[in-house]
C-alpha cells in the first residue's frame, strides 16, 4: 500500500468488459512527509475521492480481482480517504485536510518550515 494525491480523472470509451462501470482517477504517489515521487499512476475508485485527495492505495491485485472478476486487468485500488497524517517525533501532521470550494475536504502537504518539531 502507499499515499497518493489524487489530481485527475480519466475517461475511456472502450475499455476490458471487467472495468465497464469502474470509475478511473489519476493519482500521483506520496512519500510520508508529502513529497510526490514516480510517475503518475491510475487507479480503480468505487470510495468517490475527489481531486486533490490524498487516499490510501492498494497494490494487492486480489482486492482487484474481488471485486471485478478474475480476468481484470488491474490491480491498483483506492482502499482509503486520508484525513491525516502523523509521523513520529512530530506533534502536528504532515498532511492535513484543507476544505476546497462547496467544503470539499481536500488534503493538503505541508512544507517541512510548516510543520513544529520538522529537523
Amino acid at each position: 500500500m502507499f499515499l497518493a494525491r489524487i489530481d485527475g480523472q480519466l475517461t475511456s470509451t472502450r475499455k476490458h468488459t471487467t472495468l465497464a462501470a469502474v470509475r478511473f482517477l489519476l493519482a500521483q504517489r506520496l512519500e510520508a512527509d508529502g513529497r510526490t515521487s514516480g510517475e503518475p499512476l491510475v487507479v480503480l475508485d468505487r470510495l468517490g475521492a475527489g481531486w486533490g485527495s490524498t487516499v490510501l492505495v492498494s497494490t494487492d491485485g486480489n482486492l482487484a480481482r474481488e471485486w471485478l472478476g478474475k480476468t481484470v486487468p488491474a490491480r491498483l485500488v483506492v482502499v482509503g480517504l486520508v484525513d491525516s497524517v502523523y509521523m513520529p517525533g512530530r506533534r502536528h501532521p504532515v498532511l492535513k485536510p484543507v476544505l476546497a470550494a462547496g467544503n470539499r475536504p481536500l488534503t493538503q502537504a505541508l512544507k517541512p518550515s510548516q510543520v513544529r518539531g520538522a529537523a
